[in-house]
């Protein structure tokens, strides 16, 4: 990493250590000491805070680390392009159905709620967007839940799109 003027190097080293998972879903913390040319104890302090702060998730069976859902939270702040683009087909479907509409991003057992919209008579969730959450499904008012991935979003978005145009 470059260094221009004054830097504190621990945050570059974290930064780096993020900058890992750019290529790399999951990485052992011996895996991400070399990549960024760190021993593995400094490499796994800096992992552990990461960890605490919730931008990295460890996977327990695997003793992996991925990116944490506070990563994803924090970045939509900065981009609201999904939240923009899903609006108006939530808005459709609140319209049909009547029903509050909810879109979440899911990490293991939590989700953050990233856009709600209620209908009118709607059942009311004290949930705010941006909120995370533990995922407790008898919270739910409707018992068909569907909770998709990122990536499995943007795969089905366009057959969203052509679902609600009909």
């Amino acid at each position: 990493m470059a260094k221009e003027g004054n830097t504190i190097q621990s945050v570059d080293r974290a930064i780096e250590i993020l900058r890992c998972f750019e290529k790399n879903e999951e990485l052992g913390v011996t895996e991400i000491g070399k990549m960024v040319d760190l021993h593995k104890s400094t490499a796994f302090n800096l992992i552990s805070t990461l960890e605490k702060a919730g931008l990295l998730a460890k996977d327990e069976g695997a003793s992996k680390y991925k990116l944490g859902s506070e990563l994803f939270r924090l970045g939509t702040f900065v981009n609201s392009n999904l939240r923009k683009m899903c609006r108006p087909y939530l808005e459709k479907l609140v319209a049909e159905y009547a029903e509050t509409v909810n879109l979440v991003a899911r990490n293991g057992d939590m989700v953050i709620y990233l856009e709600k919209i209620e209908a009118f008579d709607a059942y009311r969730q004290n949930i705010k967007e941006l909120e995370k959450v533990r995922v407790e499904f008898s919270k739910f008012k409707s018992s068909n839940i569907t909770i998709l991935k990122l990536s499995e979003f943007k795969d089905q978005a366009s057959s969203l799109e052509e679902l609600l145009k009909n």
